[in-house]
Parts: structure tokens; C-alpha cells; sequence
């Protein structure tokens, strides 16, 4: 589903001469392969991408649910603490989930929530508890991390042709380079969690059930693992990067298709020779959560 889906969102783009690369490509492209997969009707797209704005980008004042949203939420009982990320939004994706579901449970289609509809284990099911909080997670999950990583990797070719000429030249170096682009852009800054044993780091006793907060940009600027960690080079090592965690129970099982994603669009940008500038400045997401771009206006300079 991916390559007809970057095709045509580059050829968009490219009719316009000018766009913006976080809004008209990294936005829809991973919201757009995850409806395929997911089983939603490619309308919802928009919908769906919107909802996740507004699940990680509550304090944006651009992104942020709006105060009906949140009238609707006390209406309907729920607390802000009660929802994932404090946000009203989702409430709205827990209600699509829910619909959809059921829609499965009546019509079955060979899609991801029919799977998850159908899911049995030794007789246990999920509950629509869980299948809608799943459901939320996937969204999100499946959406604005891919986009960050999409966003800041053009970025840092953009700020450092000489990568992305290096990379045209020698396409062998591609899986190097989705590290490194991961590693670059590690779309999420932290997360927290909870230690299941006492243990001392680097001389600070943390004990068995402490909440405890872990920064992927740390690790991923790591200079003890990484020579010159603030220089974007797609032939360093980064496998060691750590964006889809460090391997476990809570390893990302979307990691295959954040790296297929990655890979399509940039050897498709190569594939078309596209070299694009910056067409005016960057703005960010106001979260201290998701290390996102919010909008980066190019043009197209060859191609």
C-alpha cells in the first residue's frame, strides 16, 4: 500500500512547486498506510490524523482539542487525569474505535481490527475496553511517530545535502541511514516507567517500584556510543539507537513498518531525483513529549 500512497502525495506536492513538507506529506502518508492496514475507510484519513494532532499536542496552540471538546468530555463524566494524555480527543477515537469494531464483529474483513475483533486466547477475548484503548494506541503510535522521523530526516538532508548526495550515490547505505535518521530525529523525548527490581545507575539507587522517567534524546546523544552525536552521518554505526526502545516487552512492534515507511519515501525522493530547500521557517510542537515538527515549508530546486 505504501508506494502508491508516497506517489501520489508527491505528485500533489510537486504540482504546487512549493508546500509544506510536515503537512502535505509526513501528516498523511503514515495516517494514510495505517487506515489500509487498520481496515478504516480511507475518508477517515484526515479525521484520524487530526484526532492524533490533538491526543499529544494539547498545549499547541495551533493543534490543541478545542474547549468544546472538553465540555463534551465533562458532560460525559470523564476527568482530564482519566484520559490518555490529558486530552479530550480521545474520547473521539475511543467512539470511532468502538463503532468500527462493531462493524467488524457484524462484517468481518480481512484487516487489523478484524483480527483484533476475532483475537482468542485458551477462550480469553478482549474486552471493548481494551480493543478501544488499543486502538487508540495504534493511532497514535502508528502516526505521529513515523511523521516526526519523516519530518526531521529531510530536515537533516536538507541541512546536510552532502548526506543525502552520499545516500543517492550509494543506495547500500540506506538501512544505515534509517538509523540514522531515527536515531536523529527520536520522534518521542521520554517515557516513564516503573522499576521492577532495585537497582543502582551510574551511582543513584533506584528502587524496586520507583516511577522513573527515561529520556531517549539522552541515550540517542549518548557521546559515550556515539563519536560527535550532534553531527547527522548516515555511515555511522546507530544501530544502537534506542527510538522503539531497548528491546523487551515494550520493544514497538511497528518498528517494521516505521523503517519500511521511511525507506519508500526517501528512495522514492532519490528514484525522482528531488533535491528540495527550505521555502521559509520551521515551527515546532509545543509538547514536552513528542519531538515533532509542526510545519516546514520547501520548494522543490531540481527534480
Amino acid at each position: 500500500h505504501t508506494q502508491p500512497i508516497v506517489d501520489s502525495l508527491l505528485d500533489a506536492c510537486l504540482a504546487k512547486g512549493e508546500f509544506d513538507w510536515v503537512k502535505d506529506v509526513c501528516e498523511m502518508m503514515p495516517i494514510r498506510v495505517f487506515v489500509k492496514v487498520f481496515g478504516a475507510p480511507d475518508a477517515d484519513a484526515t479525521y484520524l490524523a487530526k484526532l492524533a494532532n490533538q491526543l499529544v499536542a494539547i498545549d499547541d496552540p495551533d493543534l490543541a482539542p478545542p474547549p468544546e471538546a472538553y465540555e463534551r468530555a465533562q458532560a460525559r463524566g470523564f476527568e482530564l487525569h482519566q484520559l490518555p494524555f490529558r486530552s479530550p480527543a480521545a474520547l473521539d477515537l475511543f467512539d470511532y474505535a468502538r463503532d468500527l469494531c462493531e462493524a467488524r464483529r457484524v462484517e468481518p474483513k480481512d484487516d487489523l481490527i478484524t483480527r483484533l475483533v476475532q483475537a482468542e486466547w485458551e477462550g480469553d477475548r478482549l474486552t471493548d475496553s481494551e480493543l478501544v484503548n488499543i486502538c487508540q494506541l495504534l493511532v497514535f503510535a502508528g502516526n505521529e511517530t513515523t511523521r516526526n522521523s519523516l519530518a526531521s530526516g529531510m530536515q537533516a538532508f536538507i541541512d546536510n545535502p552532502d548526506q543525502l548526495d552520499l545516500l543517492n550515490r550509494d543506495r547500500s547505505l540506506m538501512k544505515g541511514a534509517i538509523d540514522e535518521i531515527l536515531r536523529w530525529a527520536t520522534p518521542i523525548y521520554c517515557f516513564r516507567r516503573t522499576a521492577m527490581e532495585d537497582v543502582v545507575v551510574r551511582g543513584t539507587q533506584i528502587k524496586k517500584g520507583d516511577k522513573v522517567v527515561i529520556y531517549y534524546t539522552s541515550a540517542n546523544f549518548d557521546e559515550e556510543v556515539f563519536d560527535d552525536p550532534t553531527r547527522f552521518d548516515i555511515t555511522r554505526d546507530s544501530s544502537a539507537q534506542v527510538v522503539f526502545g531497548g528491546g523487551g516487552p515494550h520493544y514497538c512492534l511497528g518498528a517494521f513498518m516505521a523503517r519500511m515507511q521511511i525507506e519508500t519515501l526517501f528512495t522514492t525522493v532519490l528514484d525522482r531525483g528531488l533535491q528540495l530547500q527550505a521555502a521559509g521557517p520551521t515551527t515546532r510542537l509545543r509538547t514536552n513529549f513528542s519531538n515533532g515538527l509542526k510545519t516546514m515549508p520547501v520548494r522543490v530546486v531540481n527534480g
